[in-house]
């Protein structure tokens, strides 16, 4: 068998659930067939499955996966090793790191998305001007996205009409989403109109601070008690409904939730394992990976 056939034949294994003979696989062609594409599916394996023991058990090895992605990558660096090796260092929060490896990546293969992800690892490290300057002009909806909160907390201008109006983007974001951006886009009206798409069980302190900051703005107090009192059980809900009422009374309290949260983009995640079947392009189609609900950094207090 070639490369591709050798990991083609353990991706079919891997595929109906056999993990640990798919394990034994990618081990064993690693071994007779060491090179690149063989690595990298044996660390890329070790770091999302683990290893699977004769008694069943499953043991951490992204210590060993590490190990089998840089020899992948010193013996050629393929566009899914520099995609592999830049997760791993993302999801240590070393993001210079894993820049470096998304745009290896992209220098490799040029992707709107790759180029999404290394916006990300320097927005992520609070590089927010040389974020700004990587998505100039790029009309790709998350990088449009990505692009505005940059613009946000590098302190610079807060209105974008024609992002907040862009439907693609619309589409792309779901309400409370759409809530973060009409709010630093300076559009109160638009927040009222979303409060029939509003799920209050997805709101984090920010989203309430901005919610009710929004309404109070624009002198609609009494549409937002009314969504409060329709949306909150009081023995349910009744920390929120503290939070809330002291959100109303205390602009300063508002702020503080504002200023102390980040909105934290998803990353475009991809299919780490060559020559698979099962995914023939490179990233997930965005739509359905973006942003299934931002988290926030907050600096809430009680």
């Amino acid at each position: 068998m070639n490369t591709k056939e050798m990991n083609e034949h353990a991706l079919s294994v891997l595929a109906k659930g056999n993990f640990f003979e798919a394990q034994q696989l990618f081990q064993k062609y690693a071994k007779i067939n060491p090179c690149a594409e063989t690595y990298n599916n044996l660390g890329y394996y070790y770091y999302t499955e683990g290893m699977e023991l004769p008694d069943g058990k499953t043991k951490n090895a992204k210590e060993l996966s590490c190990r089998y992605l840089e020899k992948a990558w010193e013996m050629k660096p393929l566009v899914k090793t520099c995609l592999n090796i830049g997760y791993i260092c993302y999801e240590a929060d070393c993001y210079e790191d894993a820049y470096r490896y998304y745009e290896a990546a992209y220098k490799l293969l040029p992707t709107e998305e790759s180029l999404y992800n290394m916006s990300i690892m320097l927005y992520m490290g609070k590089k927010y001007e040389a974020c700004i300057k990587l998505l100039e002009s790029q009309e790709f909806p998350p990088s449009q996205i990505l692009h505005f909160f940059a613009t946000v907390y590098h302190g610079g201008v807060e209105q974008d009409w024609k992002l907040a109006n862009n439907q693609k983007v619309i589409t792309a974001l779901d309400a409370i989403d759409l809530l973060v951006l009409y709010y630093h886009s300076q559009q109160p009206m638009r927040i009222i109109e979303l409060i029939p798409r509003l799920k209050t069980w997805g709101f984090e302190p920010p989203d309430w601070a901005m919610f009710v900051d929004a309404l109070l703005s624009i002198g609609k107090e009494e549409i937002m008690m009314k969504y409060v009192k329709e949306k909150l059980d009081e023995k349910c809900h009744a920390k929120t409904i503290k939070k809330v009422k002291k959100m109303i009374r205390k602009k300063d309290y508002r702020e503080q939730l504002i200023e102390g949260s980040r909105f934290i983009p998803q990353l475009i995640m991809h299919c780490g394992y060559e020559d698979c079947p099962k995914h023939q392009k490179l990233f997930d189609p965005y739509t359905s990976r973006l942003m299934d609900k931002p988290s926030f950094e907050t600096g809430e207090t009680d």
